[in-house]
């Protein structure tokens, strides 16, 4: 697939770094490109400033709506993605779908509350509570080990 992009010269060279140190551009509705790291790190939004996060900081990604937010133990982040996808690309650091809303990392849980009718309730280390629903509960299951 070949894209063509307009832009200064000063943005130029940010690009093409970009590109050649394997990074991922992605152009938002505006025009605008926001330069991501591969890897272990993610770009979130406050307000109007853009913030990277690691991810062994991130606590679970969730979905409000068309909005999907970065939750860490100290601030929360919008992000333009979606959860699918999150779930794709950080499948590999332990995170893992728990509901059609939510992507945790296994890391951040601090303690499973098993319910009789095929869930869980999870509370992870912000005391945040998260339903492990019927459709991921078996894939839950068996991440854990139990």
């Amino acid at each position: 697939m070949k894209i063509k992009l307009k832009i200064n010269s000063l943005r130029k060279t940010e690009l093409f770094d970009a590109i050649k140190n394997d990074q991922y551009v992605e152009v938002d509705n505006d025009y605008q490109f926001i330069i991501l790291e591969y890897g272990a790190k993610i770009v979130g939004y406050k307000g109007s400033r853009l913030f990277e996060i690691h991810y062994d900081d991130i606590i679970c990604f969730e979905s409000l709506g068309n909005d999907v937010y970065i939750k860490t133990l100290d601030e929360e982040y919008l992000i333009k993605d979606r959860l699918y996808r999150i779930e794709e690309r950080f499948h590999k650091y332990d995170f893992l779908r728990v509901n059609k809303s939510y992507v945790i990392n296994m890391k951040k849980i601090k303690s499973i509350y098993p319910l009789i009718n095929s869930k869980f309730i999870l509370t992870m280390v912000d005391k945040t509570e998260i339903d492990v629903t019927r459709t991921y509960y078996r894939t839950f299951k068996e991440k854990v080990g139990i």
